[in-house]
């Protein structure tokens, strides 16, 4: 998905109101790194990350259904996009707009799209490695 208005199922929490919303497998240590180094760069303090395993009563449907395999940034208007749509426009998120358009352009989108499905198949071996 990529920038699609979806319908939750609830109300977002409170402490969304304005903040983008980055949600992961909660279960997973190399997503774990993964999302603390986001935080750690965004110095304006715009993104709630929350695993999906907490948000299960109101994400919508498809985004629960895909959250075992991918990670997916919520816009502060409901907007969702999942994958590596997601990495792309986290980038944006965090300062970087140069680099978001860059990776936009087809076919690097696709090229990293491809990079993170194969990421996130082998996300155990790699979290035994550090990465």
């Amino acid at each position: 998905m990529r920038g699609e208005r979806l319908e939750e199922q609830a109300d977002a929490p409170q402490e969304l109101n304005g903040r983008w919303l980055l949600s992961w497998d909660g279960d997973c240590g190399f997503c774990r790194r993964w999302v603390q180094r986001a935080l750690r760069l965004d110095h304006s303090g715009r993104i709630v990350a929350l695993p999906y395993q907490q948000c299960t009563d109101w994400l919508p449907q498809v985004v629960l259904e895909r959250s075992p395999v991918q990670a997916h940034l919520r816009s502060p208007d409901g907007r969702y996009w999942g994958g590596g749509d997601a990495a792309i426009r986290l980038i944006g998120v965090l300062g970087y707009p140069w680099a978001e358009t860059l990776l936009g352009i087809q076919p690097l989108r696709a090229l990293t799209g491809l990079a993170y499905r194969y990421i996130a198949a082998h996300r155990r071996l790699m979290s035994r490695w550090g990465l």
